[in-house]
């Protein structure tokens, strides 16, 4: 990266700094948020029943396909 730069116009480095501390600050901010905001009880969990049809599968039905391809 070119070390040339303008006289008004902050440095990179602390610009990286300053985008860096702003970044640590809003995950610290938003973690202590998560520990801090109060917890709901988990509701009780449901019995959830998956019935799937009774369909016969020809045997023609299940097929092994296989592909094959050539570096280039």
């Amino acid at each position: 990266m070119s070390s040339y730069g303008y006289d008004s116009l902050p440095r990179n480095s602390s610009v990286a700094s300053v985008v860096t501390l702003m970044a640590c600050a809003w995950f610290w901010v938003a973690g202590a948020a998560m520990i801090v905001a109060p917890h709901t009880p988990a509701a009780a969990p449901t019995q959830v029943v998956y019935t799937a049809p009774a369909v016969a599968i020809e045997p023609e039905a299940r097929l092994l396909i296989v592909v094959e391809s050539h570096r280039a």
